[in-house]
């Protein structure tokens, strides 16, 4: 009996597993809960162990269960095959995890990243905008935002599945693409590129000539820019200064020139300027101009505080850290790592990775700078990093998504995905940081936390105990904002003022800079301004997490 013989495919499966699982004809001894059948994903993976009819797998383990000696499932080698295309340019659409997906009982799976957003097209169009739409993308992740790109240089962002772009020229035609980015920071392929054509428009001439951008002054907190004149044949209507890609700002047509003062020391942005006339005609986009800030003055005697600490890998017994650099006299600097308080040493520089962890843990660090003669910078805030969870019959696998769903002056509710356990999830654990946890059923996939104090800033992780008491790894930590007023939620043609606070995707945000909101500048996607208002004072510390996860 052969792999390829379609007419006895259930046979082949069946006895080739139950010879493994006993150590008969030839084959080496292994437990059945150490096996899964693995299937190439299509024809085109490998078409000799390809399953033409999936009862034929169905038959093999529904056997196999029945004989007592149920195997682990099923497994690909070839997955990135099921979401690929095939040799005649057809999409596998995810072929074997709607086939088999079901026999675990599971949902079908999803890819780490996110899927790459389809059905791009234009609804309408105008002599100058045009507007888009798309599918929703999918992902393992909740997908958080979605990058349209024009012509291979502009980028955009937006949190929902269509988008105007705007201040277009009449008559002209656009290249689009779109992506997703989910709340991991993973993103999808572009999606394939479309064509659109505004409208004609009805004469006023050329647009306006291109203006061209230079630098007038740079310190640590503040870039002077200047630039020529633009020439309309029907008048100029303002400017419009961008940084990073992104507006920050517009000026009347007599000013050429501006001072961005929301910058970081020791920072390189690029700016650009682009001139709109009276019938909102928009120019060339002027010359890219790069500039660096200086470094920030530090205090006599003590380097400054190493900024951006970040994680930026986790693996199940590993955490990989990196941050900025320190600035000012005194160095070379060294760093000084502490983790859960505790010093890893003292010679660090980035990257660094932190080995020898257990899965599933969560672990706060702090980093400070050492200058030549020894003086130290303040500790750094502490990050909270959790260690990745290995798959194990003897663990549950921690709970997913946990998010929120509500808040008022004194409560907090919650939701969050089942976890997974061969005997079964006895109960589920709501933590919230430096407080005692709250047990819910094993059937209860939400909670809401009563009692709490106005105006805080908390932040929750949730457990799963199955029924041998074993305990899962932690959720990802949610953080929430109660509120004595409910705040506004953000909307777009708005004056925000600095310091105003709105909510926008499930969180809060406080705005940085005033400005008349746009649709492309949503809360989470224009870090100039807004960003995400957490509490400045009595904020958790690794001390407070629970103990079990330490």
């Amino acid at each position: 009996m052969t792999q390829n013989n379609d007419a006895h495919k259930k046979e082949f499966l069946y006895y080739l597993t139950d010879s493994l699982i006993h150590g008969t004809r030839g084959f080496t001894k292994i437990p059945a809960n150490k096996l899964a059948i693995g299937l190439p994903t299509n024809n085109d993976a490998a078409a000799t162990g390809y399953v033409i009819n999936p009862d034929d797998v169905k038959y093999a383990l529904d056997k196999l269960q029945s004989d007592g000696n149920p195997i682990r499932g099923l497994m690909t080698w070839s997955v990135n095959w099921d979401d690929g295309i095939s040799k005649d340019g057809h999409k596998y659409e995810w072929e074997f995890a709607k086939r088999y997906g079901y026999l675990t009982g599971g949902e079908t799976p999803v890819p780490d990243t996110p899927s790459v957003p389809t059905d791009l097209r234009s609804t309408e169009q105008t002599p100058t905008s045009v507007k888009l739409a798309w599918s929703l993308s999918e992902g393992t992740n909740p997908v958080l935002k979605y990058e349209v790109r024009r012509n291979g240089t502009f980028f955009f962002t937006v949190s929902h599945p269509d988008f105007e772009d705007t201040g277009l020229q009449p008559g002209t035609t656009y290249s689009y693409q779109v992506r997703a980015i989910d709340v991991m920071d993973n993103t999808s392929a572009f999606s394939t590129a479309i064509s659109v054509s505004t409208q004609a428009g009805s004469g006023g001439g050329a647009k306006p000539t291109t203006p061209v951008l230079s630098l007038s002054g740079v310190t640590d907190k503040s870039v002077s820019l200047t630039w020529t004149a633009s020439i309309s044949d029907i008048g100029l209507e303002r400017y419009q200064i961008g940084r990073n890609g992104w507006p920050i700002e517009a000026v009347n047509r007599e000013t050429t020139h501006y001072t961005d003062d929301n910058v970081t020391a020791d920072t390189e942005y690029e700016y650009y300027v682009v001139a709109q006339d009276s019938n909102l005609k928009w120019s060339e986009v002027s010359n890219l101009l790069k500039v660096s800030t200086t470094g920030e003055t530090p205090v006599p005697g003590k380097p400054s505080v190493p900024v951006g600490l970040r994680s930026t890998e986790q693996t199940t017994s590993s955490v990989t850290l990196d941050w900025s650099l320190s600035t000012g006299p005194g160095g070379p600097f060294k760093y000084e790592l502490f983790r859960n308080a505790l010093s890893l040493g003292s010679d660090a520089i980035p990257p660094f990775t932190d080995d020898g962890l257990s899965q599933g843990n969560l672990y706060g660090y702090q980093i400070k700078a050492i200058d030549s003669q020894g003086n130290s910078s303040e500790l750094s805030e502490e990050i909270l990093v959790t260690t990745k969870t290995e798959a194990s019959p003897d663990r549950p696998t921690p709970p997913g998504n946990l998010r929120q769903t509500g808040v008022t002056e004194t409560s907090v509710s919650l939701a969050w995905d089942k976890s997974e356990s061969g005997p079964g999830i006895k109960s589920y654990f709501v933590y919230r940081i430096g407080a005692d946890r709250v047990p819910v059923g094993p059937e209860v996939l939400a909670c809401t936390i009563e009692g709490l104090t106005t105006d805080t800033m908390y932040h929750f992780i949730v457990g799963a105990y199955d029924k041998e008491d074993e305990l899962s790894g932690p959720s990802n930590v949610v953080q929430a904002f109660t509120t004595s007023a409910a705040l506004p939620k953000w909307e777009k043609n708005t004056d925000y003022l600095k310091g105003d606070k709105v909510t926008h995707g499930n969180a809060t945000y406080i705005c940085l800079n005033p400005h008349h909101s746009q649709i492309d500048w949503q809360p989470g996607t224009v870090p100039t301004l807004w960003a995400l208002w957490t509490e400045q004072e009595g904020a958790w510390r690794f001390r407070d997490f629970p103990k079990e996860w330490q």
